[in-house]
């Protein structure tokens, strides 16, 4: 029944009224498992398997946050964030999604201006719409 309510919504709400959010994940069966589960929860989703294309949808895609696995290849996390400070969307939320929970990582992550830092191994699908949400911009639709 509740797969049901959430399917109409989707069916129901136009995509000028999802926000996009940009995954960032070099994982095949991580990033369509996130793309699935964040456009049923009402999300508009672009993907990028590498750091250089998702800074360039980063760019031209305008999304409202990313979800950015800090491990990929041609640039990984890391340079995404310190390339994005010096862009137009330098404000953009981005939550790291990793799975090491190295807190040297965190602290670098947070000081090229992560929004938030999850750890793979410790949050659900839920916890990361709930995350996503927590870092919209207040003019973003909500799904």
């Amino acid at each position: 029944m509740l797969s049901h309510v959430v399917s109409m919504a989707e069916e129901t709400m136009p995509e000028s009224a999802k926000a996009k959010i940009l995954v960032a994940e070099d994982d095949d069966v991580t990033q369509r498992l996130v793309k699935r589960f964040l456009e049923r929860s009402g999300f508009l989703v672009v993907t990028a398997d590498n750091g250089e294309d998702a800074l360039s949808l980063a760019l031209s895609e305008s999304p409202a946050a990313v979800l950015l696995d800090l491990m990929m290849p041609k640039m990984d996390g890391f340079g995404f964030l310190n390339a994005l400070r010096s862009t137009a969307a330098a404000g953009l939320p981005v939550i790291v999604t990793s799975a090491l929970a190295d807190s040297a990582r965190q602290t670098q992550a947070f000081a090229l201006g992560a929004s938030e830092y999850l750890v793979k191994t410790k949050f659900t699908l839920a916890d990361l719409v709930d995350a996503i949400k927590r870092h919209l911009p207040p003019d973003a639709p909500l799904a």
